[in-house]
């Protein structure tokens, strides 16, 4: 599995010189894409840590040793982690790589100002948080 995601990177990153503005910009897209969809893995692996109920590290802990990323990554990772296992439709558009990571935390910054069923259930406003920039949604 590993070899293959490693393929996949390096065609993304292959070839990307003489590429025109609206093929870069699909490059883009696609990596954006990509990125979601191995952020919504991140978070439900980290989830399944949290869950083992073994007296181990908790997920935030092992994402920041396995990865090297930050404490306060990490704990971001966790944080979402926790609200996408209430919000069955944002974790599946987040699986499917239409809602970013960021855009995921603005609607996990809504539910609890809220409740993450009542954003859960809003298409009005996980399709503007689809749809914007993160930190346009955010203001909104």
């Amino acid at each position: 599995m590993v070899e293959s995601i490693e393929r996949c990177m390096a065609g993304l990153a292959e070839g990307v010189s003489g590429l025109t503005r609206a093929e870069l910009y699909d490059r883009l897209e696609a990596v954006g894409r990509l990125d979601a969809v191995l952020g919504s893995v991140k978070a439900r692996i980290v989830a399944a840590v949290d869950a083992l109920d073994d007296r181990g590290a908790d997920g935030a802990t092992v994402l920041r040793s396995a990865t090297k990323c930050s404490s306060r990554s990490a704990k971001q990772v966790a944080r979402r982690a926790e609200a996408l296992e209430h919000m069955p439709t944002v974790a599946e558009r987040f699986a499917s790589g239409r809602l970013s990571a960021e855009s995921v935390d603005v609607l996990v910054g809504a539910a609890e100002q809220t409740s993450v069923a009542a954003v859960d259930a809003d298409d009005r406003l996980r399709r503007m948080v689809e749809t914007r920039p993160a930190d346009l949604a955010r203001r909104e």
